[in-house]
């Protein structure tokens, strides 16, 4: 069994972004690299990318950055 790093009240900020399914790469890369930056900030837990609509020339994702408290996440 695999224990979870998250503690019961972690503060996750939802964020939605309409990308040209042309610019998918680009978007990935700098998803990467918010990733990367908030890694290095106190309290932080994950970070989760979600493709929630692939329909047409623009594209749907949700991220979300999670960590254990509100004051790490300002």
């Amino acid at each position: 069994m695999t224990e979870s790093r998250e503690p019961a009240a972690a503060f996750e900020y939802i964020f939605e972004q309409e990308v040209r399914a042309t610019m998918d790469a680009r978007f990935h890369a700098l998803n990467d690299t918010l990733r990367t930056l908030a890694s290095q900030q106190p309290g932080f837990i994950a970070q989760e990318r979600e493709l929630v609509s692939q329909d047409g020339p623009v594209w749907r994702y949700r991220t979300t950055l999670k960590f254990d408290t509100v004051e790490h996440c300002v």
